[in-house]
């Protein structure tokens, strides 16, 4: 089924998969973010979900051109491994993004995914994600440098991906991994020849952790504001319903099967460094001192 999906729209040059939709809360975001930045052609869209929710998706897909696969409990690692090699393979990019990003089309922090694709190109860059208000980890985070910073680790918010650097990641991925722990860290100690970067150039904002602060929110359209939820207040977190689960989607047994099997160290992607260490620093927009004060370190 998955196959005859993507076999529709062969003629796009790139994949975008929203992973583990199924959330009402969520569906104005994955609405919202495929209009404004995969809708052009270049991108075949796909979102997979674990439950059609009543409908509610179904529809609401239909006007932004997405394919819906509903795999009934099916959690993100489970998604992630049904993306194989053979399936990708035609696509010269593969973006994974999480059902719970907003992804800005204006203001300050506004995402360009073409500028993305333009900068993984001309720095040689495996994978790229844009900085992440709400991230768990530092090197993640919007850091306030205006700079495009080499990091060992990206944890997925919104990735993009080269098909060879995704077909590196596809050696990993394994169904029992029902939660998907452990990827983000040892695909560059898998995948060394890959590099990675976070772009502080721009920024997402995964919506259960973290929201738009109301000076960012000034600088939006109209549209942008629009998809904010109704409960939006600044910098703090909305209500969403949790996947209904009997178990841990990200217990200690699955990051150890990624780590064993691949022989990673967690600490080495995401703790034992300087994020903010000049020597990561490969493009930047502008000096420290000229970003607005609000954004000031």
């Amino acid at each position: 089924m998955l196959a005859s999906l993507l076999a529709l729209c062969a003629a796009a040059r790139n994949l975008v998969v929203v992973n583990s939709a199924g959330r009402p809360e969520t569906v104005r975001y994955i609405v919202r973010n495929v209009e404004m930045h995969f809708s052009d052609g270049r991108w075949q869209c796909l979102v997979m979900a674990w439950t059609g929710n009543g409908g509610l998706l179904k529809p609401a897909l239909q006007s932004s051109g997405c394919d819906l696969l509903v795999s009934p409990r099916a959690r993100w690692g489970q998604f992630l491994a049904m993306l194989t090699p053979d399936l990708v393979s035609p696509y010269e990019h593969v973006a994974i993004l999480l059902d719970d990003v907003f992804i800005p089309a204006s203001g300050f922090f506004a995402v360009d995914v073409q500028f993305l694709l333009r900068t993984m190109r001309e720095q040689a860059l495996g994978a790229i994600s844009p900085s992440v208000f709400g991230a768990h980890v530092r090197p993640m985070l919007q850091l306030k440098t205006g700079c495009l910073r080499r990091v060992r680790a990206i944890e997925t918010f919104f990735t993009v991906y080269t098909r060879d650097a995704w077909l590196c990641m596809a050696r990993m991925l394994d169904s029992r991994n029902t939660g998907g722990c452990g990827y983000d860290f040892c695909f560059a100690q898998t995948c060394p020849r890959f590099q990675l970067a976070v772009d502080d150039r721009s920024a997402v904002y995964h919506m259960e952790r973290a929201q738009p602060e109301r000076w960012v929110v000034r600088t939006l359209s109209p549209e942008d504001r629009a998809s904010l939820p109704l409960t939006w207040r600044p910098n703090k977190s909305i209500s969403f319903a949790r996947v209904p689960r009997t178990d841990n989607p990200c217990a200690d047994a699955d990051i150890d099967l990624v780590a064993r099997r691949h022989d990673c160290n967690y600490s080495t992607a995401f703790i034992d460094w300087d994020p903010l260490d000049p020597a990561c620093a490969l493009a930047c927009k502008a000096p420290l001192h000229a970003l607005p004060l609000a954004m000031s370190v």
